[in-house]
């Protein structure tokens, strides 16, 4: 009885010993086989690339040109008005002289700016500065309101009446005498002011304004 029972107990003996070893090829192989995952996973990581701090970026001087040029004529100042006027036409029959007049108003609107198409760029790279060529602003149009026409005194004689040709050639005058006091009220110059306001804003978005400074030049 007791051979029988060591006869089985070192059966079992070496059955655990079996079961050990397996037990713990298995663990190595699962190790193995987990280091060569992560090892193959490793490989195809892409590695991103560290860009130093004085990483330096260049910027194309022509965008500026050929944006602000593409702009074309851009009306930068408005000048309003109302105004009376007074017209007078003289006729002279023999020693006769005869004056007709009458008065008048309008409304209208003066329009100045500047053709960026003319604007040119150039960079100094030694100070640092933006070049830009502005082109002197100048009057485009001058619209009046038609629907604002009121006449106030009208006094013509027989051999001296007003015409229609009068009214067209008071309106001409009217015209320019308007664009006369918008130059007075400084319309040029604010269009100057408000050109380089716009040019300033779009230069300002294409470079570091830490680095580099705009100068304007007049064309």
């Amino acid at each position: 009885m007791r051979r029988k029972g060591k006869g089985s107990s070192g059966k079992v003996f070496v059955w655990l010993v079996i079961a050990v070893v397996c037990f713990g090829s298995g663990i190595l192989i699962m190790k193995n086989g987990v280091s060569q995952a992560i090892g193959n996973t490793s490989d195809p990581m892409v590695t991103i690339p560290e860009y130093e701090d004085n990483t330096k970026v260049t910027t194309d001087f022509s965008i500026i040109q050929d944006g602000l040029c593409d702009m074309g004529f851009l009306i930068t100042e408005e000048y309003s008005f109302e105004a009376i006027e007074t017209y007078t036409k003289d006729k002279k029959i023999a020693f006769l002289t005869s004056e007709a007049t009458f008065s008048y108003s309008y409304e209208g609107v003066v329009e100045a700016g500047v053709n960026f198409s003319d604007i040119t760029v150039d960079v100094n790279e030694e100070t640092k500065e933006i070049e830009i060529t502005v082109p002197k602003s100048e009057i485009k149009d001058i619209s009046i309101d038609e629907d604002s026409f009121k006449k106030f005194e009208e006094e013509d004689h027989l051999w001296n009446r007003l015409e229609l040709e009068d009214y067209n050639e008071a309106q001409k005058d009217f015209k320019k005498r308007a664009i006369e006091k918008a130059e007075e009220r400084g319309v040029l110059e604010k269009a100057d002011e408000n050109a380089k306001k716009v040019i300033g804003n779009f230069v300002e978005q294409l470079v570091d304004k830490s680095e580099y400074s705009i100068v304007y030049k007049e064309a």
